[in-house]
């Protein structure tokens, strides 16, 4: 099986998100997801300016659970697409479009070989996809073909110095939550191989600068959530 497939896979078990949809109805799920996805990554807001995409041709690629794709249909774009490389984000964003009083324009596709005509969007947005492909910059290179001249892309992947690096590396590698998790997954996409085993991996270091400190205040939440500090 090749990566690609692998990682299709991976995803396609549960969307990026799925841990938060709390809910007796689907609709509480999607709604619950939502809320504790803006709560956790307030940034979201100001580095994807929804208000923009009003009258313009917007392409998201990796909808997801669809929480941000709702949010660009209700900006009122002239036209909006949403893409995906596993059928199970498709269906769930396309039930909270649907619910939401939208008739989305969805599809399963790859972004290393995006199936649109060259200069066909005014804003691409991309929020913490892109980097899990295995040839990111074939993507990119996608991204720059599709949009138009002049165009805007607003795309976000991990660094891997950075403050949502390091409290992933803290849920991941230090954390009681994540040592269970590496224990139990063996070989995915998503994590290095690990044994499955009741061991835990020792923990590494992550060095940060004193002004990537001064940052943690504002994501009190997350990091509280973390280390289940009450």
């Amino acid at each position: 099986m090749s990566l690609k497939a692998q990682v299709r896979d991976f995803w396609n078990e549960a969307s990026c998100g799925e841990v938060y949809a709390d809910g007796t109805s689907r609709r509480e799920q999607l709604e619950a997801q939502a809320r504790t996805r803006y709560q956790l990554e307030p940034y979201i807001e100001s580095f994807a300016r929804f208000d923009e995409g009003r009258g313009r041709a917007v392409l998201e690629i990796g909808v997801g659970m669809g929480a941000d794709h709702l949010r660009w249909a209700q900006a009122g774009p002239r036209l909006l697409v949403g893409m995906d490389l596993t059928p199970r984000a498709v269906d769930h964003t396309r039930f909270r479009s649907s619910d939401a009083g939208f008739t989305p324009r969805l599809l399963v596709a790859d972004s290393e070989l995006l199936p649109f005509e060259s200069a066909s969007f005014d804003l691409v947005y991309s929020w913490g996809v892109i980097h899990h492909t295995p040839d990111t910059s074939a993507a990119v290179r996608e991204i720059h073909r599709v949009l138009k001249p002049g165009g805007v892309a607003r795309v976000m992947i991990y660094h891997s110095r950075s403050i949502t690096a390091a409290l992933l590396w803290a849920r991941w590698a230090v954390s009681e939550e994540g040592q269970q998790a590496y224990a139990q997954a063996g070989e995915t996409p998503a994590h290095p191989t690990v044994e499955p085993t009741e061991k835990v991996r020792p923990a590494m270091p992550y060095m940060l600068t004193a002004e990537e400190v001064k940052e943690f205040p504002r994501y009190e939440k997350l990091w509280k959530e973390i280390f289940q500090i009450r």
